[in-house]
């Protein structure tokens, strides 16, 4: 149900959810602001996304909070390199907003925008629309963009959905969607993740530049530090000067997946468990080092981790990814992704 005109959020139950009792969504952003979940044995409720405490927080300018906490991200998630691109001989200046580079869409993305609720046909689903319009932040094309939340039981299904509209029917656009919540199972109690345990279901990474661009296109054997392939905390020291920052691994890589998308890994704490399923042929990694502290340190630098379910990184510039991001008229962007909630044996 919407809650109210004012706050603009939206509140999803499912009767059938046994941990899950609600997720509230806002329309700045098709932000999800809270998965609240009840474990057995639990008295109160615990929000297991990193969140602020009030939709207007979620809706101050990007610059002044900055980490994207539960946003739907684009026109183009992750990096492009130097923020330039071409299409069918045309170039494109993006505006430069991450180092070098142009990142999740521009200063002014979809995690800026104002959505609007586009259905709501059930108490446990929800649509969202945002229309773009052509070379907004620079991108050509306008388009008919959409992003459902559904729960069901305890899992909750986000589908993201783009097609070119009708006046730009004769051109081509780039779309790579993703959305940005950081997960903390311990409802915030715990102000870091590094004791939550972390398995990852891929043991391939796409190598990269110091400003997170790849150096190329054919994956890697993911190193040590950013091997989880078998379940181990996510505080475990490094030395490394690559893989680290102030004494702690520095997670802030692109993990590869089957082409067709596939399990993406499990998190665990506390006995909950949250697995995560996507269609998505990639994901970045981001355990929030760079995140600002907010509020007397209720929250900051990796007090949740980011799994960005999305296409590979500067996929626009490399030919071997390239078709993967590019929207042709009349055809259909979707990516879906599924998490799964659990208590452990």
């Amino acid at each position: 149900m919407v809650e109210s005109l004012a706050a603009k959020v939206v509140t999803l139950t499912e009767s059938k959810s046994k941990l899950i009792q609600s997720v509230i969504i806002g329309t700045f952003g098709a932000t999800m602001h809270s998965i609240n979940v009840l474990k057995p044995g639990d008295k109160e409720t615990r929000n297991i996304l990193v969140s602020y405490d009030t939709p207007v927080e979620f809706e101050a300018p990007l610059a002044s909070k900055g980490p994207y906490y539960g946003a739907t991200v684009g026109r183009y998630a992750n990096r492009i390199k130097e923020g330039k691109f071409s299409l069918n001989g045309q170039d494109y200046q993006l505006a430069i907003n991450n180092g070098n580079n142009a990142l999740h869409g521009g200063p002014t993305g979809f995690s800026e925008r104002e959505w609007t609720i586009f259905s709501q046909p059930s108490p446990n689903e929800v649509t969202f629309q945002y229309l773009s319009q052509d070379m907004e932040e620079g991108f050509p094309c306008a388009l008919d963009v959409r992003c459902t939340y559904k729960l069901e039981e305890d899992s909750l299904f986000v589908q993201h959905f783009a097609k070119i509209l009708p006046e730009d029917e004769q051109r081509e656009t780039i779309v790579n969607l993703t959305n940005h919540s950081y997960f903390n199972l311990s409802g915030g109690k715990d102000r870091t993740i590094l004791n939550h345990t972390l398995k990852l279901e891929t043991s391939q990474f796409i190598d990269v530049t110091p400003d997170l661009i790849p150096l190329s296109t054919i994956p890697q054997q993911t190193p040590p530090p950013l091997d989880f392939s078998t379940p181990r905390t996510i505080d475990t020291p490094s030395t490394d000067p690559n893989f680290s920052f102030d004494g702690q691994y520095l997670h802030d890589h692109c993990y590869v997946l089957p082409p067709s998308g596939g399990q993406i890994g499990s998190l665990s704490f506390d006995s909950l468990s949250l697995s995560i399923h996507t269609s998505a042929p990639s994901f970045h990694l981001y355990t929030g080092r760079w995140n600002p502290w907010y509020k007397e340190s209720r929250h900051g630098p990796f007090s949740g981790v980011a799994f960005e379910p999305e296409c590979y990184v500067d996929a626009v510039n490399r030919e071997e990814w390239r078709e993967l991001v590019v929207l042709k008229p009349g055809k259909e962007y979707r990516q879906e992704t599924r998490y799964m909630l659990a208590v452990s044996e």
